[in-house]
């Protein structure tokens, strides 16, 4: 699922485009900032519309992180690494793009490599 979001993002050349982030949440946050002007989370929003480099910076490394998911087509070896990237993408999503999808943590579970874990108890 990471690595074909990774290919629609390249396909569509939306992360081409530098305002591209800073657009996506604009689009998702201002209803919130509005409505929280005090929110430590407006101060985070703002402090990110004010910095487009950063937004755009953001967005690739949401892309890479995606994209190295074809590593797990291949080879089982980087699983781990591979589990570290995908809880740090969930909680990342939370707090910037504030897309609540813990709910893939579960999908996690195919990354832990249960036969070693199973071979370490004996």
């Amino acid at each position: 699922a990471f690595f074909s979001a990774a290919l629609w993002k390249l396909s569509r050349n939306g992360i081409y485009f530098s305002d591209q982030m800073m657009n996506i949440l604009k689009e998702q946050h201002l209803a919130y900032i509005f409505q929280n002007p005090d929110s430590v989370f407006t101060s985070f929003y703002t402090f990110l519309f004010n910095h487009p480099s950063l937004c755009q910076s953001l967005l690739w490394m949401a892309v890479i992180a995606e994209f190295t998911f074809i590593t797990g087509f291949f080879t089982s070896r980087f699983d781990k690494y591979l589990l570290i990237i995908f809880l740090s993408f969930i909680v990342f999503n939370y707090f910037v793009m504030g897309i609540n999808s813990h709910e893939f943590a579960v999908f996690g579970l195919c990354l832990i490599p249960f036969d070693k874990i199973r071979k370490e108890m004996t």
